[in-house]
């Protein structure tokens, strides 16, 4: 949807998508985080900086993500239990 609009905003304009890995547990995978960040334009002083707030964020959001689901599975059981007593 994004790059549709994009593509209709600036028709004359090449636009290309950039997938960057974010590793687990404090990983970094240079080539497929680093490396695409560098080639955007980055520097590689601040494509590292980048991509430890990028791997931050990603942790968040994935804690967050495994939180709710366990919310949200532990209240359907318990509606699942009064609903039978």
């Amino acid at each position: 949807m994004l790059c549709q609009h994009l593509r209709r905003a600036a028709a004359n304009v090449s636009l290309h998508t950039t997938s960057i890995l974010l590793g687990v547990g404090g990983t970094i995978y240079r080539p497929y985080s680093l490396e695409p960040l560098e080639r955007l334009g980055l520097d590689p002083q601040k494509a590292t900086k980048l991509d430890v707030k990028l791997h931050e964020v990603h942790e968040v959001h994935a804690h967050s993500a495994k939180y709710t689901y366990k919310l949200v599975s532990t209240r359907c059981a318990l509606e699942k239990i009064f609903a039978t007593a």
